[in-house]
C-alpha cells in the first residue's frame, strides 16, 4: 500500500494510525471505573503483556497504569534520537548503590517513564562473535570472553 508523507515525514497510514490510538485513550480515560479486578502497575513491556493477557478473559476488568506520558515523541518514535530521552521527563533517573567490585562506581539505571516503559527509551546494541572480539559463540565452548572462537 503506498502512502503520502505527511509534513513531518510521518506516513499517512501512521498519522491515522496515532490518531486512532490517541482516540481510543481519550475514550477509555472518560470510562474509568471504580473498581477492578486487576491493576498493572507500568505500561513496559512485561506490564503490557500481563495487561494483555489478563483483559483477554471477558469476565474480569484489567486497569494498566503509566505514570510517565505518551510515547509519540520523535526521541522515542526514532530509535536514532533513545540518548536524548535520558535525563528528561521519559527517563526515571534512578542510580544503583555505589560498588566496591566497580572502584565505589555508582552505575545508572536506565529505565523509562513513558508508554513502553525501558523499551521506549533503551536501545540495543550487539557485538558479533569474532576472533577480535574474543567472544566464541560456538555451542560446545562456550558464549564469554576468553573463550575461543573456531571462525
Amino acid at each position: 500500500m503506498k502512502t503520502q508523507n505527511s509534513p513531518k515525514g510521518e506516513s499517512a497510514t501512521s498519522t491515522s494510525f496515532m490518531g486512532r490510538v490517541r482516540s481510543n485513550q481519550q475514550k477509555l480515560a472518560a470510562a474509568l471505573k471504580s473498581h477492578y479486578d486487576f491493576i498493572v502497575c507500568g505500561s513496559g513491556s512485561s506490564g503490557s503483556v500481563v495487561a494483555r493477557r489478563l483483559a483477554e478473559n471477558p469476565n474480569v476488568s484489567v486497569l494498566l497504569l503509566e505514570a510517565g506520558g505518551h510515547d509519540d515523541t520523535p526521541s522515542v518514535m526514532d530509535a536514532s534520537q533513545w540518548p536524548t530521552n535520558i535525563g528528561t521527563e521519559r527517563h526515571w533517573q534512578f542510580q544503583a548503590q555505589q560498588n566496591p567490585a566497580l572502584n565505589g562506581r555508582s552505575l545508572p539505571l536506565s529505565m523509562g517513564k513513558v508508554l513502553g516503559g525501558g523499551s521506549s527509551v533503551n536501545a540495543m546494541f550487539g557485538l558479533a562473535a569474532t576472533r577480535a572480539t574474543g567472544i566464541s559463540s560456538h555451542p560446545k565452548q562456550g558464549m564469554g570472553r576468553g573463550a575461543t572462537n573456531p571462525c
